[in-house]
């Protein structure tokens, strides 16, 4: 742990890819209290989430094909540069023409999800550049420390932000924070053969690359049983708290801007103590060992937000909150090894060029789902509230078994190699 706190590049890596997140964490969180402010309707709410799913199906297909191909580092800080201007733009508009409305706020999530993919997908592979193989897990799992920081720190600021100023100054606030990550991303350094190399090579045919990326996957049976993991994962639970919470918390139970930014805030420490944990602990054979489990754990965490949610009633205002708490806690966690473990194999068992595509496809099925989910599930609790809901998505967890119980300790010695 010590070599890779002492990595220059990783450390810069690392509070860029902090500071990225804590951006767009912070921005999808005013925007989701802003919307939820001025509609108050949670299937358009669901909609203006599922406008992702455009940018998702055009640029996922050729963002690894293109993080393969071109200097990775540009990749990372373009993106950041003209985020920030957008940003800018949407900011000079709420403040000096007028209130950011619907139609606004599509473009908002627009463009922020543009820019979270191609950041995110070289985000992926910039790890295995810049630390040795044996570093790895622990490079991942401080992966997964600053995400779930910038989580914590995001939502946060966020909703005190949004409390205390309003929509355009937490908007201020977050295209304040990606001038900084630009800044660290300039002093990033990445080793030679990924700068240069893409001066000699041919014009990128994306589709064949991506059809390449799909077989390595098709391949290899323990990448494909945890890829197939991820669109059931995401189609399920990030809708949980993106937008069930929301209206749970919210809209039936009537809690407060500030309570509810410390509530889903607070879920991300266990997420940070899991990833140090991790950090220390993980081993591939572990790994595999847990994800045999994982479908379990789901279900069970499930159950309990599940009843918090049935007998709001009867309970009071904090049981309702501790139940709900633990069970998303427990879920997030779950998350983290899950996201640790995954990223963590792929990067040992597919070559390092062509690593993009392949995280590429991974968050192409598995992201894609999260706007359709998101829609799926607006939807439900219109129509039939959030109790029938959180049973539909308890249920939901139980088909993961179906993908990750076959999963074998011995397939990690086949295949690709490590």
């Amino acid at each position: 742990m010590r070599k890779l706190l002492g990595n220059r590049d990783f450390m810069l890596f690392w509070v860029a890819s902090a500071l990225a997140s804590i951006a767009s964490v912070t921005l999808e969180f005013i925007v989701s209290l802003y919307a939820f402010d001025i509609t108050g309707s949670a299937a358009l709410f669901g909609f203006i989430l599922a406008i992702v799913i455009v940018p998702r199906l055009l640029l996922y297909p050729i963002a690894g094909v293109i993080a393969d191909r071109y200097n990775r580092k540009l990749l990372l800080a373009i993106p950041t540069a003209l985020v920030f201007l957008a940003l800018s733009g949407f900011a000079v508009w709420h403040f000096f023409v007028a209130g950011l409305a619907i139609p606004h706020l599509f473009g908002l999530v627009f463009t922020l999800e543009v820019f979270n993919i191609i950041f995110f997908t070289v985000s992926a592979v910039i790890p295995p550049m810049i630390v040795s193989a044996e570093l790895l897990g622990a490079a991942n799992s401080f992966g997964i420390v600053y995400s779930e920081a910038g989580y914590f720190i995001g939502i946060l600021l966020g909703s005190l932000v949004y409390a205390a100023l309003g929509f355009g100054t937490s908007l201020l606030a977050v295209t304040g924070v990606f001038a900084f990550c630009f800044v660290f991303m300039l002093f990033l350094r990445l080793p030679k053969q990924y700068i240069d190399r893409t001066q000699e090579a041919p014009a990128p045919h994306f589709l064949n690359e991506l059809v390449e990326g799909a077989l390595i996957i098709l391949q290899d049976k323990l990448i494909l049983r945890l890829l197939l993991v991820s669109p059931i994962f995401h189609f399920l639970f990030i809708p949980l708290w993106d937008l069930v919470f929301l209206f749970f918390l919210r809209g039936d139970m009537g809690l407060g801007v500030t309570t509810f930014g410390i509530f889903m805030a607070a879920q991300s420490i266990s997420d940070v103590i899991a990833a140090l944990i991790a950090a220390k602990f993980y081993t591939d054979d572990r790994a595999l060992r847990f994800f045999r489990v994982m479908p379990w754990v789901l279900f069970s965490s499930m159950a309990v937000i599940f009843a918090s949610a049935l007998f709001a009633s009867a309970f009071s205002l904090w049981s309702v909150l501790a139940l709900s708490f633990i069970g998303s806690n427990v879920i997030a966690v779950v998350f983290c090894f899950y996201m640790i473990g995954k990223n963590t194999l792929v990067q040992k068992r597919v070559d390092s060029e062509k690593q993009s595509r392949v995280f590429a496809i991974n968050r192409l099925t598995g992201l894609a789902m999260v706007p359709i989910g998101n829609s799926f599930f607006g939807l439900a609790v219109e129509h039939f509230g959030v109790v029938v809901t959180m049973l539909a998505i308890g249920i939901g967890a139980l088909f993961i078994l179906l993908v990750v119980r076959p999963l074998k300790v011995s397939w990690l010695t086949e295949g690709f190699e490590t």
